[in-house]
């Protein structure tokens, strides 16, 4: 993912791309689907994708919430509390993160 982003040269279609990751991401936390949600963040986090400023800029305020959102969700502080307490309340069918 991260390299589909960094190979996009159009900044808004950059932003476009960017922001479809982040929904796809948010269905996959709404499936359950933990795992997918980790390997999208970490590409979305990889330092090429992070440093591109003015692509973030370009995303909706609501993209930028969500992405925090699944951010703190998916923190490794506190041995992944926050994740390991979603994990207890979710209904199967769920596929854990399977990094952990």
């Amino acid at each position: 993912m991260a390299t589909e982003i960094v190979s996009i040269e159009d900044l808004k279609l950059r932003a476009v791309m960017l922001n479809r990751f982040i929904f796809i991401a948010q269905k996959c936390l709404e499936l359950n689907n933990f795992n997918a949600v980790m390997e999208i963040l970490s590409a979305l986090n990889n330092s090429a994708v992070h440093r591109l400023r003015r692509t973030w800029e370009l995303l909706p305020a609501k993209s930028l919430e969500a992405m925090e959102d699944m951010t703190k969700l998916m923190d490794g502080e506190g041995n992944f509390a926050g994740y390991r307490e979603t994990l207890k309340q979710s209904q199967p069918p769920i596929l854990p993160y399977l990094g952990m």
